[in-house]
């Protein structure tokens, strides 16, 4: 069929991309995948082979991330849903812990769940990376917040920043603040 070579080869190949560069790390999956690659020479693998040998090299549980890779027809489509403050004085009642709470709200659109990066521009041009691993979707696939006290105001939020993900729509990854334009 026409079609097979998306499914066969490039999705096989932006996958494992995904999960050398974003998910395991490279060291844990060459380690892996060269473990796989001589417990497997000259045999006939099936696709659990590989999954079970690549769990087993670098110690992740990865099964999330093959049903929805490889087993369905999910995509992932993460959505900037929400960005707030509020004051850490009305909060707590002091601002030890920093001047704002901030929340972030992601949802996932696109029903693939994956590890959610988060970068944070504040006001003073200061840039903070949060990246927050697949495990926040375990009691709620559909929405997650992301909250921590800061001493800076947010300007921006950019959801998936390396665009390492295959999010579908990109359109919903970036949240400025009221009236700043950038």
């Amino acid at each position: 069929h026409k079609d097979f070579g998306n499914n066969g080869y490039t999705k096989p190949a932006a996958g494992l991309l995904m999960l050398r560069e974003h998910i395991l790390k490279e060291g844990p999956f060459d380690e892996a995948f060269s473990g796989y690659a001589q417990k497997w020479m000259f045999k006939q693998p099936k696709p659990a082979d590989f999954f079970r040998s690549m769990e087993d090299g670098s110690g992740e549980h990865l099964a999330w991330f093959w049903r929805g890779w490889f087993f369905t027809t999910h995509a992932n489509d993460q959505v900037l849903a929400d960005v707030s403050s509020q004051s850490a004085q009305e909060l707590l009642g002091d601002t030890e812990a920093g001047q704002y709470y901030h929340r972030i709200e992601i949802r996932n659109k696109g029903g693939l769940v994956m590890p959610v990066e988060l970068e944070v521009t504040y006001v003073d041009g200061s840039v903070e990376r949060i990246d927050l691993p697949v495990d926040v979707w375990r009691n709620n696939e559909i929405s997650f917040t992301k909250g921590f006290f800061s001493g800076k105001e947010i300007a921006k939020v950019t959801l998936d920043p390396d665009e390492a993900f295959a999010d579908i729509d990109r359109t919903d990854n970036v949240w400025t603040a009221p009236g700043r334009d950038s």
